[in-house]
């Protein structure tokens, strides 16, 4: 279900949905193209996910999820278990953030664990999530 996807016009649609301008702010759609060349961009058909480099061995990537309404739910899931496996074979621990918005929570059932409390930063509130490749391959969502 998932590729490596690194075409701009992919993520530049995806990122113009309406829904998602809670994630973008008050940048246009395009300020995601010079991105793209520093992640490793797994997509499926309603949108995907952006794994960056977070040390400087490779070992660590910072997590972005990023997904129309039409592929919420099953789709997601879906492509969030093959992306971990995909990630996990070229790393060890993916983080991510929680904002307010409900649905930037990362699943409980892939294992991450909350890293300290929320906190104000130069993006808003957030909170920081960890996932290590044994609590992937250990967790129930992988198990599916």
């Amino acid at each position: 279900m998932i590729r490596v996807e690194r075409d701009p016009a992919f993520w530049v649609d995806v990122l113009s949905d309406p829904s998602l301008a809670h994630m973008r702010g008050d940048l246009e759609p395009a300020a995601i193209i010079p991105a793209l060349e520093r992640a490793i961009p797994l997509a499926a058909e309603h949108g995907g996910f952006l794994f960056f480099p977070a040390d400087s061995f490779g070992h660590a990537f910072e997590l972005h999820t990023l997904f129309k309404p039409a592929g919420w739910g099953r789709e997601a899931f879906s492509a969030a278990r093959e992306a971990f496996d995909y990630i996990f074979e070229r790393g060890d621990l993916v983080i991510t953030h929680e904002t307010p918005h409900p649905q930037s929570r990362p699943p409980k059932t892939f294992r991450f664990e909350p890293c300290g409390e929320f906190r104000d930063g130069p993006h808003g509130s957030y909170r920081l999530w960890l996932l290590t490749k044994d609590a992937w391959r250990a967790s129930p969502a992988r198990r599916r």
